[in-house]
């Protein structure tokens, strides 16, 4: 997914009955960057390391929204559809 001068490498895996969303934020500013992970039922944040990684684990399948917050950038990814 690509955004101005930023792009997100995202990686799904399932894992038995759930799934992992996975991602490296790639471009500068998002060091330490809160990433949202959200459906109707669910809200959760990760920080991403210092190679702007993160990592959500034990999904449900659904349909998903990302939003990751740098320090003076967002990224929003709607309709990541898991499982």
């Amino acid at each position: 997914f690509g955004a101005g001068d930023n792009s997100i490498d995202l990686r799904i895996a399932e894992s038995g009955k759930t799934f992992s969303i996975a991602g490296q934020i790639l471009g500068a500013g998002f060091e330490s960057a809160v990433v949202t992970l959200e459906s109707p039922e669910l809200a959760i944040n990760a920080e991403t390391n210092e190679l702007s990684e993160f990592k959500f684990p034990k999904l449900d399948k659904g349909n998903y929204r990302l939003t990751a917050k740098g320090a003076t950038k967002e990224i929003i990814i709607n309709g990541i559809e898991v499982g």
